[in-house]
């Protein structure tokens, strides 16, 4: 009775997982055959050719590459320490609790009016952003002169392009990381605190001994899926400064669309985006070792 039961059960999931098998690894399949051959969009007359690894030598030698990968490093570490930052400050805000331990009123509202940003597509957050910014047009020049701050050419300036890529990735996600903490600060038992408070302890202290330790197992999600997330940015670029000026804010993703679908090296930008694949492995296989490290010590 339990086989046939199982026999169905494989029966009904089977074609859903295929299809899942295809939609996911076919297409990695296929980019990874792409990476050995020299396939090009404009030249479709031109013999394949099994090329081994020179595309991965070309890419590799390409200093726009690795300026890419600079940028994309820069944003990512960036973003996501300050997502960390705002998102725990926020997280902590929406927790505390008044009298008897009952949460203010409109915590859920002011909850998901946060959430906001994250519901916005990224094409329309860096459009909004970029109008905002405008230097000419746009409401955030006037705001910081009302504050005696300086103004600048926020998104074609070199020195501040990339930081208003961040600003407006942090902006963006910043909620995404705050559900994730609350959700961790809701696994804590009071108990803790309330032993601590008849220890003697004052607020830093049940922060730093009982609240970070405990958050930790969180904060590895978090950072990893908006190291993940960060690393494949593209729209809100794309929508703002098109990886430009010059190549300042040129990300991998950006790289590897002017790579293939500008200069029609499609077998390169194959191979360009299986390294951002391997990037984005490494960096998450990093910040599990990091946090496991912690924690064990």
């Amino acid at each position: 009775m339990f086989r046939s039961r199982r026999r169905s059960f494989v029966f009904f999931l089977l074609p859903a997982l295929l299809l899942i098998i295809f939609i996911q690894f076919m297409p990695m399949g296929y980019n990874l055959v792409l990476s050995f051959l020299n396939i090009q969009l404009n030249k479709p007359n031109l013999p394949v050719k099994f090329v081994g690894l020179q595309n991965y030598f070309s890419i590799l030698s390409d200093k726009g590459f690795w300026n890419s990968v600079v940028v994309t490093l820069i944003i990512g570490i960036a973003s996501t320490v300050l997502e960390l930052l705002f998102g725990l400050i926020l997280a902590l805000l929406l927790d505390m609790k008044g009298r008897f331990g009952k949460a203010p009123g409109g915590m859920g509202f002011f909850r998901g009016l946060l959430f906001i940003p994250y519901m916005i597509m990224p094409i329309m957050v860096g459009l909004t952003w970029f109008i905002f910014a405008d230097s000419n047009y746009g409401m955030l020049n006037p705001i910081l002169e009302m504050f005696g701050l300086p103004t600048r050419v926020w998104f074609s300036n070199e020195k501040t392009a990339i930081w208003a890529i961040v600003a407006m990735d942090t902006w963006q996600c910043t909620p995404m990381v705050m559900m994730i903490i609350a959700s961790g600060l809701k696994t804590i038992d009071a108990s803790l605190y309330e032993a601590a408070v008849v220890d003697g302890a004052n607020s830093w202290q049940k922060f730093s001994s009982i609240t970070m330790p405990m958050l930790k197992p969180v904060l590895k999600v978090a950072v990893s899926m908006r190291l993940m997330d960060v690393m494949r940015i593209y729209d809100t670029i794309i929508a703002t400064t098109k990886g430009g000026p010059g190549n300042k804010t040129e990300a991998i993703s950006v790289f590897t669309q002017k790579l293939g679908f500008e200069q029609f090296k499609t077998s390169q930008g194959g191979t360009a985006a299986l390294l951002i694949t391997i990037l984005i492995l490494v960096m998450s296989q990093i910040v599990v070792r990091v946090f496991s490290t912690k924690e064990s010590t």
